[in-house]
């Protein structure tokens, strides 16, 4: 069951990446707006904005993290333990 559990994360993990590489334009385009963010060019509606995108790629990137990381954890547990 522990292997089943890996490989669906993994897969899971798979495809966060390749929609984070999908995306990469837009990423791209969040980091510039931390820029504008401080420098202070930005009105309510702009701040929101790029706050928003800057929250939804951490967690997209972190999901991508603990997905693979789980993943392997899970592929790589043995149910027989030695000594």
């Amino acid at each position: 069951m522990n292997k089943l559990i890996g490989i669906v994360l993994l897969i899971t993990g798979a495809l966060f990446t390749l929609a984070f590489i999908g995306a990469l334009k837009e990423f791209i385009f969040a980091i510039q707006g931390l820029t504008a963010l401080f420098q202070g060019n930005l009105n309510a509606y702009g701040f929101g904005k790029v706050f928003g995108q800057i929250f939804y790629w951490a967690l997209h990137i972190s999901l991508i993290y603990f997905t693979i990381k789980y993943g392997l954890k899970f592929l790589k547990k043995d149910k027989i333990t030695s000594k």
